[in-house]
């Protein structure tokens, strides 16, 4: 075999930095042939056939690489293993606004008395109670066409039943979202 025959590739590195995998392939290329020196189970010939030149070109993210045709295969094959797609992690979050303004379920008037004991009433708080009846079956009528973007809560039950079912349709939701991703 002739010495002097080389390969010359460029590899492009899709999922690894280029700096990073040649100098971990130095490192190990370099340590393996000290090693193989210092027990002195080379022959010089041996030496120059292992000799391998790997360089990074950073801006491009490639590899450069020299090598005889016998250790060629070999190190494509650990740049390869090195620049593997690594296994990613999925999050999903859900956000989900709820918001509790005492007018809810508990009926238009309820909820107004509720709110005058809070505070003065403001802007708001001080339309007519028929306001508060048309809003209300506003949001009725959009969560009975949207069923599956709107949830009607009775929240004149109490505290723990209108909590599971807030958690509950929360549940429900988020279990719907995923079978929309997967």
């Amino acid at each position: 075999m002739d010495v002097q025959t080389r390969k010359n590739d460029v590899y492009i590195l899709r999922n690894s930095v280029a700096p990073d995998v040649a100098a971990a392939l130095n490192n190990f290329l370099t340590s393996t042939l000290r090693n193989l020196q210092n027990s002195q189970q080379l022959t010089s010939y041996q030496q120059l056939d292992r000799e391998v030149i790997i360089v990074a070109e950073p801006i491009s993210n490639k590899l450069l690489i020299s090598a005889t045709p016998r250790w060629h295969g070999e190190i494509m094959r650990l740049i390869a293993e090195l620049d593997a797609e690594q296994p990613q992690v999925v999050i999903q979050v859900l956000i989900a606004e709820i918001k509790l303004t005492g007018s809810e379920e508990f009926g238009v008037e309820i909820g107004l008395q509720r709110a005058s004991q809070r505070s003065t009433p403001d802007r708001f708080e001080q339309e007519k109670v028929s306001f508060f009846h048309r809003v209300r079956e506003g949001h009725l009528c959009r969560a009975a066409e949207n069923s599956d973007r709107y949830v009607v809560i009775d929240a004149s039950k109490a505290l723990q039943d209108v909590q599971t079912a807030i958690r509950n349709a929360l549940e429900d939701f988020y279990l719907k979202s995923q079978r929309k991703f997967n």
